[in-house]
Formats: structure tokens, sequence, C-alpha cells
């Protein structure tokens, strides 16, 4: 009986927690941090940011479609053709883990551009910024291919983990390669 009650109660934790496994200390930032929390049957993306250099500036969060004209592109650009685009700014937390949650516009394909502004100035400074992309594809100096990038959201929480990566020498490289 013991057994069969245990059983439920471990069948209960993982239908509930299992969907956005959150690390000890991590606080959910982002405008609708909710919708990120466990059971949560709304498409949403829960981002944790990896690696970062130091905690100055902001953290930068932009949602693209699957396609290759629109992965980047400019903002303006994709608002005039009604293209995916979501952009979510935060302050670089001091410490601890980040997790931000973004809300894409429904379940579908999508790729993710992950910018680390250190110097606060809305935009990627090649030397001074860390940027990371959805599937941490390795980086050249050219943006990656979309293929490269593209993963897919359904209904409820879809967990991504990103690496951050700067300017060491003339390559782009996390600040310690995983190992």
């Amino acid at each position: 009986m013991t057994e069969r009650i245990v059983g439920k109660i471990l069948g209960l934790f993982l239908l509930l927690g299992a969907a956005t496994p959150l690390l000890a200390g991590e606080v959910i930032l982002g405008p609708h941090p909710e919708i990120c929390k466990a059971g949560s049957t709304v498409p949403a993306l829960l981002v944790h940011v990896e690696g970062f250099k130091d905690r100055k500036g902001q953290v930068r969060l932009e949602l693209y479609s699957d396609q290759a004209d629109d992965f980047l592109a400019d903002r303006d650009d994709l608002l005039a053709r009604h293209a995916v685009f979501v952009r979510i700014d935060v302050p670089t937390p001091a410490e601890g883990p980040v997790a931000i949650c973004l809300q894409p516009p429904g379940a579908g394909q999508y790729s993710l551009m992950v910018l680390h502004d250190r110097d606060y100035n809305k935009k990627f400074t090649l030397f001074t910024d860390g940027v990371g992309f959805s599937n941490n594809p390795r980086l050249g100096l050219s943006k990656p291919s979309v293929k490269d990038v593209i993963f897919s959201v359904g209904g409820g929480v879809k967990d991504l983990t990103v690496v951050l990566n700067y300017m060491h020498g003339l390559t782009p490289r996390p600040v310690s390669r995983p190992k």
C-alpha cells in the first residue's frame, strides 16, 4: 500500500515538475514568467543562458521564424512583413543562473539569438558582446545557417540552453569550453 502511495506521489511530481527543471536559485525572468512554470499548457520557451564573461549590461533574446530570410533580419522589415519577431531585454542578473521566459506566437518552428549586450548599446558589438543561438552551433565570423538553429515548440514549455560565445582573437567561442 505504501508503495502505491509513493508511486502516485512520484507520478504527480513528474507530471507537474518535469516540464521546466530549474537550477537551485534560478529565477525566471521576462515579462510573463508564469507561462514557463511547471504544468503550463501555453506554448512557451524557457531559455537557460550560460557562459557569461561577466555580469554587465543586459541580455537580449530575439525569436525568429524558421525561414532563412527572417533569421537575424532587420526588426522594422520583419514587423512590416508581419513576420515572426519577439524581442525581450532584461538586465543581466548580478549572480546565479539565468532563465528567461519568452512567449512565441504559438506552436511551431523557430530560431533564437541570445545577445549579452555588455555595453548596453542595444546592438551587437563584435569584440565586446557575447552571442549564442538555439542548438549552440559552432560559430565562425558569419551568422550560422538557419537550419542549424531551428527548434520546435509544442503545447507547453520548451527548455533550451544557450551558451554564449565571445571573441578570442579572431575566433568566437565560449569563455570556457564545455567538457
